[in-house]
């Protein structure tokens, strides 16, 4: 019994080690945030603006589930560097356009694979390609790719620019999703300084060609939609007091194919070099046996679940799934329910839960000390603890600032 306790003892010190390991790659990555979202002053959204704005377009793209998703206007990469490690939808390339060199730079140091990408390969292969390029550059090799992202950028274009936007995403490229996200110029109200309504009312930011009001945004996205047969829902992020008489902060618009197939490319473009080009490393064994991944679910549940538990014993199945280990031997979800599904130590309550039946533990006679397997579970007293590393090991983006970045009575360039 002593040896098997000390066997679950090396395990559990691996997971420190591994816990210990992915902070240090959180603190790397948040060094390169800190610029960009650092204010000194008081709170005005919690979350902050930027975390809602990439949690809502995470979640749009989790619904349809894209292999490949270009950042269209990505500046520093904040986004990008959030998607690399996802693991919630099967991406396998990521895009970055920019026009601006230095921002473009600044991207290509976020999306580098690090030494923890290394040393934890993913489940599935992942390439990231940066372009120095403005809109107008039509690349070949972005055509028919399955979905675009364009945050902040629009109000940025000139008018001419903005006439040809709307032809090259939805019309060339012809994406399965396109989101577009603009400030909401009817909630600058909020803001004092902005002096929304008078003749001497000013844009957040010196460089915005124009801000749209709820209805002007809408009028737009739903023309150009109809011109290109896509559908369009509208949401946002950002309210005070949950007050939305004047609107989200951020406006969001989500355009759907009606009916998508990947266009043929007419080979009329340029196929533009990328400024940079990535190649992360990835597991590439076949899908492990049921034993396998049996073994590994078992060590998982030994790991989280509490010394003394009742049974049944319910888990989250999403807990499962953000093990690295279990991704890289079942690469599907499909293939960790089959596995759940024909083993008697756990029935599946639902997508979303499971039951533990059986504690995989060893017991330990009454006669001989329990002092190994407090060794085992000593300093991961909480099960967020115990859970931390599967959530970190490959989480880029790291909690780079958790304050928001401007007050109600002061707005800078840089909030936003």
């Amino acid at each position: 019994m002593k040896a098997l306790a000390r066997t679950y003892s090396s395990v559990f010190s691996n997971r420190r080690e591994l816990l210990d390991a992915s902070l240090e790659q959180s603190r790397k990555r948040r060094c390169l945030h800190v610029a960009e979202e650092m204010e000194s002053s008081q709170l005005l959204f919690k979350p902050p603006l930027w975390r809602q704005r990439r949690e809502l377009i995470k979640q749009f793209l989790y619904q349809q589930q894209p292999n490949a998703v270009l950042d269209l206007g990505c500046g520093e990469g904040a986004l990008l560097s959030f998607l690399v490690p996802t693991s919630d939808f099967p991406l396998t390339r990521i895009v970055g356009v920019e026009p601006n060199p230095s921002r473009i730079g600044i991207a290509a140091e976020r999306c580098q694979p690090l030494k923890m990408d290394f040393q934890y390969l993913r489940e599935n292969p992942l390439k990231v390609e940066l372009y120095q390029e403005s809109l107008e550059n039509i690349n070949e090799s972005l055509i028919g790719i399955d979905a675009i992202v364009c945050t902040e950028v629009i109000e940025h274009l000139y008018p001419s620019m903005l006439l040809q936007f709307p032809g090259v995403t939805l019309g060339i490229y012809h994406p399965r999703i396109m989101i577009v996200s603009t400030p909401n110029a009817e909630f600058n109200v909020n803001f004092p300084n902005l002096k929304y309504g008078t003749t001497e009312s000013v844009f957040r930011h010196s460089d915005h060609k124009f801000e749209w009001t709820r209805n002007e945004f809408e009028k737009w996205c739903t023309s150009i939609a109809q011109r290109y047969g896509y559908s369009v829902i509208f949401s946002g992020v950002g309210t005070l007091n949950n007050d939305h008489s004047h609107g989200y902060c951020t406006q969001m618009a989500v355009f759907t194919a009606i009916q998508w197939a990947p266009p043929s490319s007419a080979h009329v473009h340029r196929v533009y070099e990328p400024f940079a080009y990535f190649e992360y490393p990835y597991f590439q064994d076949q899908v492990g046996s049921d034993e396998e991944i049996l073994q590994e679910v078992l060590g998982e549940v030994s790991y989280v679940c509490p010394i003394s538990v009742a049974l049944p014993y319910q888990i989250d199945f999403e807990m499962f799934w953000r093990c690295l280990r279990i991704r890289q031997l079942c690469k599907t979800k499909t293939r960790l329910f089959e596995v759940f599904l024909s083993s008697d130590k756990f029935r599946v309550e639902s997508e979303e839960k499971v039951l533990v039946l059986e504690d995989p533990r060893p017991v330990l006679c009454d006669t001989e000390p329990n002092v190994e397997m407090e060794v085992v579970y000593g300093g991961l007293e909480s099960y967020e603890e115990k859970a931390s590393y599967d959530w970190n090991v490959s989480w880029k983006l790291g909690d780079i600032i958790d304050h928001d970045t401007w007050s109600v009575n002061e707005i800078s360039e840089i909030s936003w």
